[in-house]
């Protein structure tokens, strides 16, 4: 919280302006391209501090020199950076998990490639989805509540959704 780290096992704080968060996807970044610049200065390449303090002031003076008005830079400083990358709601996040074949063969040399890897699941908490998705007044004219069976003209059966499905039959 404003620079510093958060008590452990603390949750995540919300963030005030939730009408904000649902106007833009890239909240809290303002667009698209300040959140890929985030990704890349502080994951792809853990930029330190001070060279992400003098790209964003070497930024800042772009249009400078030629006597236009100096361009505004993504972020004000790693700073700033920082506090947006803090404001990240990470309640719904992907996490992933590694696993590999466990079965009692694995002394056997001629195993196939597929018992051999190590693959990659990547989920996330369905119930926060739905929780989010029934909130969200958008959907509301178009959500189903309870199971259905829709006929056309023809009297054949319209399948258009998971509640106009037979699972509930």
């Amino acid at each position: 919280v404003n620079g510093n780290d958060l008590p452990e096992g603390a949750p995540p704080l919300s963030s005030s302006s939730s009408s904000h968060q649902n106007s833009n996807p890239w909240h809290p970044f303002s667009h698209q391209a300040q959140f890929e610049l985030a990704n890349f200065l502080f994951c792809r390449n853990e930029m330190p501090a001070a060279q992400v303090d003098e790209l964003m002031q070497i930024w800042a003076r772009l249009n400078h020199d030629q006597n236009q008005q100096p361009s505004t830079p993504p972020f004000t400083s790693a700073h700033d950076l920082h506090q947006k990358i803090d404001q990240i709601d990470d309640s719904k996040t992907w996490k992933s998990f590694s696993f590999t074949y466990a079965g009692v063969d694995l002394e056997d040399e001629c195993l196939p490639t597929w018992k051999q890897a190590t693959y990659q699941l990547v989920v996330r908490d369905a119930k926060l989805l739905v929780q989010e998705q029934l909130a969200c007044p958008e959907f509301k004219d178009y959500m189903d509540y309870y199971p259905q069976q829709i006929f056309g003209d023809d009297n054949q059966r319209i399948w258009s959704d998971f509640m106009s499905g037979n699972w509930a039959w």
